[in-house]
């Protein structure tokens, strides 16, 4: 009579196969999910880049602070030093709004997950999977790119970024 339980061998051909399919699926499911933290925060950049347009509106110029705008910041964001130009949103996301330090009207914010220091925003800048700048419409002293007004733009030196910009742009 033959013998029916499972060898040692058996045994160790399952592991290697489960192990191999989650060494696979491992990054795919953590790309996943930069992916919709990444496309998280559009919808409060939309929000502020609308806020502006809606202050040129009324003022004939954008403003230099996000406080300034009729827009409730998340709870998780915090003003960078107290400015009220750049903000940090929890560790993942740098938030500047360029126009207070440049004649050029546009919000970027910097994608940064894990980032543990939030003294510098710089640190946030140089290691962000992908950036976005959102431009206002109205810039009139903006002439280097005409084409950027009221256009989203997407940057990124990493292949997981490059992905995601190029998810995002498509959309």
């Amino acid at each position: 009579m033959k013998n029916q339980a499972f060898t040692l061998i058996d045994l160790l051909v399952v592991i290697l196969i489960v192990g191999v399919l989650a060494a696979i699926a491992l990054p795919q499911y953590q790309a996943a999910v930069l992916k919709s933290r990444f496309s998280a925060m559009i919808p409060l950049m939309r929000s502020l880049k609308n806020a502006q347009e809606r202050y040129y509106t009324e003022h004939g110029e954008y403003a230099t602070s996000l406080l300034a705008l009729d827009i409730q910041m998340p709870a998780y964001c915090e003003a960078w030093n107290g400015l009220p130009n750049m903000w940090f949103c929890g560790n993942e996301w740098y938030i500047d709004n360029v126009l207070s330090y440049k004649p050029v009207g546009y919000i970027h914010i910097a994608f940064c997950p894990g980032n543990p220091n939030q003294d510098s925003y710089r640190a946030c800048e140089i290691n962000a999977i992908a950036s976005l700048s959102f431009y206002y419409d109205n810039q009139t002293n903006y002439t280097q790119y005409p084409e950027r007004l009221g256009k989203i733009t997407c940057q990124s030196e990493k292949p997981l970024g490059k992905k995601m910009c190029k998810t995002l742009l498509n959309n």
